[in-house]
């Protein structure tokens, strides 16, 4: 379970107001995460095998100081936390991949993440950014495919363990995560992904679209 919450728990106090815009910014509507209050009682069916310590701990939800924005969740199970980082991969690198094929990503675009990488304690990056731009970008569609790999290889290889004491479930008192100079990468990857490709407005209108159907 990723947010071990129901959403009346973890909604703003205060909604954010529609604006009158033609086009409406999805990302000016931040969504709150976790379980449907009508499934309360496949919630409680979940968590009925957990010592009360363990899930009055994994329920913990820390509100947000801003009132607009969603409280948030502090714990997830090891599977979910497994999840999340094939996902932020996911994210990171293929959805690279796929911008750079459709043109959203450029040469000169990509400098921008290159400067941030090169500044990361990631000595495997940094060693190897030339080839990382040469390949991204290059006419041949298999040394693309060879970068990304090792791009997906370097993150799934560098994958760790980390015991949480306060929890007895082995479920919930392990989790995966990457270490700081692996972790540094994938976030310039994802925050790069996110400025050049998820806000762009001919995305966000083709994701509307999609919406509507």
């Amino acid at each position: 379970m990723k947010y071990p919450a129901l959403l009346s728990q973890t909604s703003p106090i205060e909604p954010a107001e529609m604006s009158e815009a033609r086009h409406i910014n999805l990302h000016h509507f931040p969504q709150s995460k976790g379980i449907f209050d009508d499934n309360n009682h496949f919630f409680e069916w979940v968590l009925a095998p957990l010592s009360e310590k363990d899930r009055r701990q994994f329920c913990t939800v820390q509100p947000n100081q801003d009132p607009k924005q969603p409280n948030k969740t502090q714990y997830k199970s090891l599977d979910c936390s497994i999840m999340e980082l094939a996902d932020d991969i996911a994210y990171g690198v293929h959805d690279l991949e796929d911008a750079i094929v459709g043109g959203m990503v450029t040469p000169q675009s990509w400098q921008n993440a290159e400067k941030l990488l090169a500044e990361c304690q990631s000595d495997w990056v940094k060693q190897r950014l030339p080839e990382i731009r040469e390949k991204l970008f290059s006419q041949h569609r298999y040394e693309r495919k060879d970068v990304i790999g090792a791009l997906v290889n370097h993150f799934i290889t560098n994958v760790r363990w980390k015991a949480l004491p306060e929890f007895d479930e082995p479920l919930l008192r392990y989790n995966a995560y990457l270490p700081e100079s692996v972790a540094c990468v994938l976030k310039i990857l994802k925050d790069f992904v996110y400025q050049y490709v998820i806000c762009d407005a001919k995305t966000q209108r083709v994701e509307r679209k999609g919406n509507a159907f």
